[in-house]
């Protein structure tokens, strides 16, 4: 089964003179609505064509009986003009201790460190 034919896709789109100005892209997931992408057409950019777009949306939400519309994470201005709290997000990573799962490990988590390291120290070397 599609998410559409289970009720879980949400794509709310507005349009001005019939040309689309802005589109959201949401799942909903037991009464639960999970923003996902947005997008607008910046020659609409001065009339706010998202944030009405997104006030629909949140008010269809409700409609609906929904309990939460998550922006999920993202730290936007606009996210904070619609949010009442934020909350933390935390990540982890688990390799398998075979040399695929080590050499995984050294190309996401390791390198990345040592380039942030080696930025630093040349930035503080050249002040």
């Amino acid at each position: 089964h599609s998410y559409f034919a289970r009720g879980w896709l949400r794509l709310y789109c507005l349009e001005i003179n019939q040309r689309l100005a802005a589109i959201y892209y949401c799942y909903r997931f037991r009464n639960e609505i999970f923003y996902f992408q947005s997008g607008f057409d910046p020659a609409y950019e001065a009339y706010s064509p998202g944030q009405a777009l997104l006030g629909f949306a949140v008010e269809h939400a409700i409609s609906e009986g929904n309990q939460v519309f998550d922006l999920l994470k993202g730290d936007h201005h606009y996210k904070s003009q619609w949010a009442n709290s934020s909350r933390e997000t935390t990540g982890i990573a688990v390799y398998r201790p075979t040399l695929a799962g080590h050499m995984a490990k050294l190309r996401w988590q390791t390198a990345p460190a040592a380039v942030r390291i080696l930025k630093h120290w040349m930035s503080v070397g050249a002040a």
